[in-house]
């Protein structure tokens, strides 16, 4: 059995846990997770999404000593880039493994493991539907955390906003999602705008992913919204660059997929 270390917020876990299913499949092995042994970081306990966005995960206790295989290796990403990970019997992984390339190849898997359950999607088509029937753009603005954290973490510019938006279709809607909407209120003027607040991130998310179009910001949540999207013929814009000054080490070749768009 394969699991790992969840840490940070949910767009974090999302790919540390399509790595360690991935890897599992790839060996024919099992994916097992412990939602008790989490390093929150940014980010709230991975027992908050048990029953929604984790609900198809096997869980573990390997938290507790007696559970623990008597053989038991781990691994910790070494690079931020994409770096094959070596498999071996009863692995830990520990690390963000931000790139689609751990994964990609269990698209359809991991999209129907991350599925929303009926009542979300019920709440959604009748919250959404019309807006959706218009084939909008999704627009995703990180501000709260991120602006005490510029010299990692940079706020985007308007400029990166406004380009972007050249990208979709001028008249279809623009879902605006944000952790300060009422900032996007006073940014983003005209009737296309549509200001989403939502109860909880999952349902942000699979909104997102719902869009025709995505504008995403320098984050793991709206990268994950668009991901998530199955349709084919949209579009996805992403900002470069990602990371600012003080992570100029990660290399973020392998961060974007190579169809999306980057400005």
């Amino acid at each position: 059995m394969i699991t790992c270390k969840l840490k940070g917020g949910l767009g974090n876990m999302l790919f540390q846990v399509a790595t360690t299913t991935a890897l599992a499949l790839d060996n024919q092995d099992q994916a097992i997770f412990s939602f008790r042994n989490h390093h929150a970081g940014q980010g709230r306990s991975p027992t908050r999404y048990r029953t929604t966005i984790f609900r198809n995960l096997s869980e573990t206790s390997w938290w507790l000593p007696q559970r623990r295989p008597k053989k038991r290796h781990s691994y910790a990403e070494k690079n931020f880039h994409y770096d094959p990970i070596p498999y071996q019997p009863h692995l830990k992984l520990e690390g963000y493994f931000q790139s689609e390339r751990y994964f990609a190849h269990y698209h359809a898997i991991l999209r129907q493991l991350f599925r929303p359950t009926d009542e979300q999607k019920e709440y959604l088509a009748e919250e959404y539907g019309s807006l959706l029937g218009e084939m909008p753009t999704s627009l995703h603005v990180r501000r709260g955390d991120y602006a005490k954290l510029t010299d990692f973490h940079p706020t985007l510019t308007l400029d990166y906003y406004q380009r972007a938006l050249e990208m979709v279709p001028p008249t279809a809607p623009v879902l605006v999602f944000s952790d300060e909407i009422d900032w996007c209120k006073e940014t983003f003027k005209g009737s296309q705008f549509q200001f989403v607040s939502e109860r909880n991130e999952e349902l942000e998310i699979y909104l997102m992913s719902m869009c025709q179009n995505h504008i995403i910001a320098n984050s793991s949540f709206s990268w994950w919204g668009a991901w998530l999207d199955g349709k084919s013929g949209g579009k996805v814009i992403a900002p470069i660059p990602w990371f600012g000054a003080a992570a100029k080490d990660h290399n973020t070749r392998d961060l974007v997929p190579d169809h999306w768009n980057r400005i």
